[in-house]
């Protein structure tokens, strides 16, 4: 089986969606999404990726969610590359 490697976005404010980067509180919210995604990559748990076409602002975004959390987004730039996955399941 041939790996593919995709790009998540916005992992902080899925893990924390009242983040604001001018709150004081916003180093902590950083260095507990970095201890997460640490976590995850010594782990390499399995992810699920869903296509939302219903999305307001990107009709071809795709959530990731990990351990039934939601943890992002596949970036933009990539999911071309990640729809294709979806097609070849068809």
């Amino acid at each position: 089986m041939s790996e593919i490697r995709l790009t998540i976005r916005g992992v902080i404010f899925a893990l924390f969606p009242q983040y604001d980067k001018t709150n004081p509180d916003s180093d902590e919210m950083i260095n507990q999404t970095v201890e997460r995604l640490a976590e995850l990559d010594r782990t390499r748990p399995e992810v699920i990726l869903m296509p939302e076409p219903e999305n307001f602002h990107d009709p071809k975004a795709i959530r990731v969610y990990c351990k039934g959390f939601p943890m992002g987004y596949v970036a933009h730039e990539q999911t071309g590359e990640a729809h294709l996955l979806f097609d070849a399941q068809t």
